[in-house]
C-alpha cells in the first residue's frame, strides 16, 4: 500500500506526520507554504511520511521515533531536510524567558517526582514494566493533563510548559544535525540559531501572496466584538475578562481550531486580538499577525519589547492602554473595510519578502548543501534520553 502523499511529481514535500495524521493545528503553516510555492509557480506536495530523494520540509515538533526515522533516512537513503523552526532557543531549551516564577509547591512536587523516578530505576526491569502499567508515571499523567487543557482552551500556567519545551529542544537538536537549512519564522529568533548552525539558519520570510483577503466578510453579520484564539494563561484571561466586564461580546478559541471553524469565527468577528502570554513576555507572534492579515482581519495587538515587521499593518498599543485602545477601535467601526485595507497594505509591503522566499527555494533546488559542521552532540542540552512521544493534537506553534 502506498504511503499517503508519496509521489515523484515535485522536488519539495511538506511532511506533516510528526504532527499526527490529521494535522489541522498546523494548517496556517501549510497554507502559507502552499501559497508561497504557488506564487513561485512551483508545486509543493503533502506527505504523511518523509520521502527519499526529495527535499522534505519539516515543521518542528519531533518525538524520538520520528527523529530516528529522519536520521536513518538521511544516512541510508540520502534524504534532504529543511526544518521550519517555530520556537525561541534559550540556552539548552526552548522559550524559557524566566518570565514566570515557579511556585514552591510546584518545585517540591517536581523534586518528589524526580525522587520517585530514581527509585523506579532501582526496580528490576521485568517488575518495572508491570508496576508502570498499574501505576502510570505521575509525569505522564501530568503531561497528558496539560495537553488536554491546552486542547480545550483552559488556562494553563506558562511555567508548566518548561519540561515539554526541554524535550522538544532535545529532539529538535538531533533532527537539526541532518538538516540542510533551518528556517526561523521570526527575525527575533535568528541569532541563537545562527550561533549553533551558522549559515544553515535562515530567516523564513513571511509575506502576503494575495492582495485580497482569503475570507469574505459581511459587516452586518459580525456579531462577535472581540476574538482571541491561542493558549490561555492567567494574564490573558484577566485582560479578556476585563473586556467582557465592560459589556463586550468576547469569544475565546483554542489554538487547534480546525481551519473551517476558525474561518467561521473570523467572518463574524469585528476585532481580533493579540495578547502577550505574560506581562514580561518579550516577543510578538509573527505567525498570528501574518495569518490574520492575510484573512483580512482588523487586529489590535498588545505591544511587545521585541520589534516586529508586521506591526505597521496592525493597531499596536501598550499594555496600559490596551483596554482603552480596544474600545476606541471598536467605536471607529468599518471593521471589514479596515481589515481589507490592512491585507492589501501587507501584500504591497512584502514584495521583498516574496523575493527572499524565492532565493531560499532556488538555493535548495541547486542542491548547494552546507557543511554540517556542528552535530547534535555538540549542541547545548544534548544527551541520551529515553523514548519521547508527544501526544496529538497539540499546538505549541500556531497562535500562541
Amino acid at each position: 500500500m502506498n504511503k499517503v502523499g508519496e509521489t515523484s511529481a515535485s522536488s519539495f514535500v511538506l511532511v506533516y506526520g510528526n504532527h499526527g495524521r490529521a494535522p489541522h493545528h498546523i494548517e496556517d503553516f501549510i497554507m502559507n507554504l502552499m501559497a508561497g510555492f504557488s506564487g513561485l509557480n512551483r508545486k509543493l506536495l503533502l506527505s504523511e511520511h518523509p520521502v527519499p530523494g526529495k527535499i522534505n520540509i519539516l515543521i518542528e515538533r519531533f518525538d524520538s521515533a520520528f527523529m530516528e526515522q529522519i536520521r536513518e533516512m538521511h544516512k541510508r537513503e540520502g534524504g534532504r531536510f529543511v526544518i521550519l523552526a517555530t520556537e525561541f532557543i534559550t540556552g539548552d531549551t526552548f522559550n524559557d524567558f524566566g518570565a514566570v516564577k515557579v511556585q514552591w509547591g510546584v518545585r517540591i512536587r517536581a523534586r518528589l517526582r524526580a525522587l520517585a523516578r530514581g527509585c523506579i530505576r532501582l526496580i528490576p526491569a521485568f517488575l518495572r514494566s508491570s508496576l508502570i502499567s498499574i501505576f502510570p508515571s505521575g509525569y505522564l499523567k501530568a503531561k497528558s493533563k496539560l495537553l488536554n487543557a491546552v486542547n480545550h482552551g483552559e488556562v494553563v500556567q506558562v511555567g508548566d510548559y518548561r519540561r515539554l519545551w526541554k524535550e522538544r529542544y532535545l529532539m529538535f537538536s538531533k533532527v537539526a544535525d541532518v538538516a540542510e537549512q533551518i528556517w526561523c519564522i521570526s527575525p527575533n529568533q535568528i541569532e541563537p540559531y545562527r550561533k549553533l548552525f551558522g549559515d544553515r539558519a535562515k530567516i523564513f520570510p513571511l509575506a502576503g501572496w494575495s492582495e485580497e483577503p482569503l475570507i469574505k466578510s459581511d459587516e452586518a453579520a459580525k456579531d462577535i466584538d472581540f476574538l482571541f484564539s491561542g493558549r490561555m494563561t492567567p494574564y490573558r484571561s484577566n485582560l479578556l475578562n476585563a473586556l467582557e466586564r465592560r459589556g463586550y461580546r468576547v469569544v475565546v478559541g483554542p489554538s487547534n481550531w480546525p481551519e473551517s471553524v476558525r474561518r467561521h469565527y473570523l467572518q463574524r468577528t469585528k476585532i481580533c486580538l493579540h495578547l502577550k502570554q505574560s506581562s514580561e513576555w518579550a516577543f510578538p507572534s509573527d505567525m498570528r499577525f501574518h495569518y490574520l492579515l492575510t484573512m483580512g482581519c482588523l487586529i489590535v495587538a498588545e505591544r511587545s519589547d521585541a520589534p516586529c515587521f508586521t506591526s505597521k499593518f496592525l493597531i499596536e498599543t501598550s499594555s496600559i492602554e490596551f483596554l482603552a485602545t480596544c474600545e476606541k477601535e471598536f467605536a471607529a467601526g468599518r471593521f471589514t473595510a479596515r481589515g481589507a485595507e490592512a491585507c492589501r497594505s501587507y501584500f504591497l509591503g512584502t514584495a521583498d519578502k516574496r523575493a527572499m522566499f524565492k532565493d531560499l527555494i532556488e538555493a535548495l533546488e541547486q542542491g548547494a548543501q552546507k557543511d554540517l559542521s556542528r552535530p547534535a552532540s555538540q549542541l547545548p542540552g544534548h544527551h541520551q534520553t529515553a523514548e519521547i512521544r508527544f501526544q496529538t493534537p497539540d499546538n505549541a506553534d500556531k497562535n500562541v
